[in-house]
């Protein structure tokens, strides 16, 4: 799981970042740890890379990587949860005075939530297992959201939520849905 995390991202993510995505936050350090010799990173905060760009290739080949094989969508699929529980959570959150009081790491994986979102579902091999919790992070709402780089973010998920709507992937709109 926390492999094919780390060869879905976007772009690369942390141990710190990645540990407010999984499902499983316990087992990302772990993991992360015991793949040292395929994964570059020098501490917590500094971004995941693989070692080798022939590396992804390989793990996310069944002929080539046999019993490590890496499906990929299963890798979207988690992150695309992860995005969508963290954004849920965050705006159940109290409105803050000062939006400022959130850490780095977070408005940051916040931000690469609403930026990945879309990418993530659209490349999940489970995306009957995100419609019900995409239909229930819109009707929870979102007005809590940090700055107006967090907001343009957020502008186009939720866009590309109505899209997805229309064209029946998630389901016809509800009424209450976007209040």
């Amino acid at each position: 799981m926390v492999l094919g995390m780390i060869l879905s991202v976007r772009r690369p993510l942390s141990i710190a970042q990645l540990i407010q995505l999984s499902p499983n936050p316990d087992a990302v350090e772990a993991v992360v740890t015991s793949l040292g010799s395929i994964l570059l990173y020098k501490d917590r905060e500094d971004p995941i890379r693989l070692v080798h760009a022939t590396l992804r290739e390989f793990l996310t080949s069944a002929t080539k990587s046999g019993p490590w094989f890496v499906q990929l969508g299963l890798g979207h699929y988690f992150l695309a949860c992860g995005c969508i529980d963290l954004l849920a959570g965050v705006t159940r959150e109290e409105p803050r005075e000062n939006p400022n009081t959130v850490d780095d790491t977070l408005k940051s994986v916040i931000l690469y939530s609403w930026e990945s979102l879309g990418e993530h579902y659209r490349n999940s091999n489970r995306k009957l297992g995100l419609n019900e919790r995409f239909i229930n992070f819109i009707d929870t709402g979102y007005q809590y959201l940090l700055d107006d780089s967090i907001r343009a973010a957020s502008d186009r998920f939720i866009s590309y939520v109505i899209s997805l709507c229309r064209v029946n992937l998630v389901g016809p709109l509800r009424p209450g849905y976007l209040k």
